[in-house]
């Protein structure tokens, strides 16, 4: 069997958009403080975000409506719509719903009937993800019954803001 080689920014792409997905997702970014953006690295940073929401307003089960992916690359922008279920940028699996079970653990639930357990956080206007030792943060708002989280990941000259719709379940 031959072995093929996945360039350092393949990898680290599939990583970021598989924890935002696997978790929801893709923009979520390099939780190092030192990722500066600089050629080569990928750094990440959320909006900010409105009011802080508690957990117990997150508990439920939430489900994906729809991912907005709007990208730059070299000054040049593109915006894509997405509904739960279909790949976004082909190598990111969207879930179709995903369950706060309490103050630390999600599960995301995804069409091929995969389930997957994350933890998460709230804190400082954020809500951060933990996979695979990695940290991402998005920025949330909660209105009702609906949330929206929305990141940016960047990497060298591309950028790219992820939007995800959610609606909760009763």
């Amino acid at each position: 069997m031959k072995k093929r080689r996945i360039s350092g920014r393949t990898f680290a792409m599939a990583l970021a958009a598989t924890t935002f997905f696997a978790a929801p997702s893709h923009d979520a970014w390099a939780s190092s403080p030192d990722a500066s953006g600089r050629n080569g690295e990928a750094s990440l940073r959320a909006p900010l975000s409105n009011p802080a929401v508690s957990d117990g307003d997150l508990l439920g089960t939430w489900t994906i409506n729809r991912v907005k992916v709007k990208k730059t690359v070299d000054g040049v922008s593109s915006e894509r719509t997405y509904s739960a279920g279909q790949k976004v940028e082909s190598f990111i699996p969207c879930p179709q719903r995903w369950r706060m079970m309490n103050s630390k653990e999600l599960e995301m639930y995804f069409e091929d009937g995969r389930k997957e357990v994350l933890e998460y956080k709230l804190g400082d206007g954020q809500f951060s993800i933990n996979s695979l030792g990695a940290i991402f943060d998005y920025s949330y708002s909660v209105n009702g019954n609906t949330m929206t989280l929305t990141s940016i990941f960047k990497y060298g000259k591309e950028e790219e803001q992820l939007i995800v719709d959610l609606k909760k379940q009763n």
